[in-house]
């Protein structure tokens, strides 16, 4: 055998690697990109469904405080004083209701969050105190309104409700960060 064709022979079977090299890595490149997206999709869909929850947190939380704060402004001095409480627990009932149908809202969409983040995740746990400290604000307003000797206990679960709203708002955002 003279040199050039093991030149010959050298140089076919070097182009036949760099071309099988050159399919690998497009296969290659092409699954990281198709994982890359895939994540993208995740984190999107992630942020959306977090998003709907601290929503509809807001909107049982402010619900609850314009209740407290219907029954709790006192009455003006020219009105009737019977005629204002009534409008004040009316309202205060009209308020109660929508922050039951947030507090509803929030259950479905905590079941979204687990379903994407697992039961025990930090963010999931957070969701569930949450919904749980808002709950007992609901009770300590639906409290208020039937009695209103009941107000002091609404400052300490306004407080636990809004740790807990914040302790969620600091996981979903670790949950972001490190997806």
């Amino acid at each position: 055998m003279a040199m050039s064709d093991a030149v010959a022979i050298v140089a076919v079977a070097s182009s036949g690697v760099v071309g099988v090299a050159g399919v690998a890595s497009g296969v290659y490149g092409a699954a990281r990109e198709r994982r890359w997206r895939g994540r993208e999709e995740r984190v999107a869909e992630l942020r959306t469904v977090l998003d709907d929850a601290a929503q509809a947190i807001t909107a049982a939380m402010q619900a609850l405080a314009n209740a407290h704060l219907a029954i709790a402004v006192p009455a003006p001095i020219d009105r009737t004083p019977a005629k204002v409480a009534n409008e004040q627990i009316a309202r205060a009932h009209e308020l109660l209701d929508a922050s039951g149908a947030a507090q509803r809202g929030l259950w479905a969409i905590a079941n979204r969050v687990r379903l994407r983040t697992g039961p025990n995740s930090e963010v999931a746990r957070a969701l569930g105190e949450t919904e749980h400290a808002v709950g007992l604000l609901g009770a300590f307003v639906k409290r208020e309104v039937a009695d209103a000797a009941h107000a002091s206990d609404y400052g300490d679960a306004w407080r636990t409700a809004h740790g807990a709203q914040e302790a969620f708002y600091a996981a979903s955002a670790r949950e972001l960060w490190n997806s």
